[in-house]
């Protein structure tokens, strides 16, 4: 029933039995193990929504790293602009390093 309160995650309306049970879980020890009001309760579902999906994203990202022999092909591959601002300062000598 959490699920019905929080809108932030896109399931088609699919639901699978592991992640509710985590939501009701969740709700029971907040709501058992306090005397916590519905703005917290609330709060607090939106907090954990929120590490989830700062999770996901993360793993996600983590996935589109490449994988490289060398920094000088990893700060090209992760930060292309800072890379051609450094290159104006910096001589080809040492970028080569």
């Amino acid at each position: 029933w959490v699920c019905a309160y929080t809108t932030k995650i896109f399931t088609a309306s699919i639901q699978s039995t592991s992640r509710v049970e985590s939501y009701n879980a969740q709700v029971k020890r907040l709501v058992l193990n306090s005397n916590i009001s519905l703005l917290k309760l609330a709060e607090a579902l939106e907090a954990s929504i929120e590490e989830k999906i700062k999770k996901a994203k993360y793993a996600y990202w983590k996935t589109r790293i490449p994988l490289t022999s060398s920094a000088a092909t990893l700060l090209q591959t992760l930060f292309p602009k800072l890379n051609k601002a450094l290159s104006q300062f910096i001589t080809p000598e040492i970028q080569k390093i």
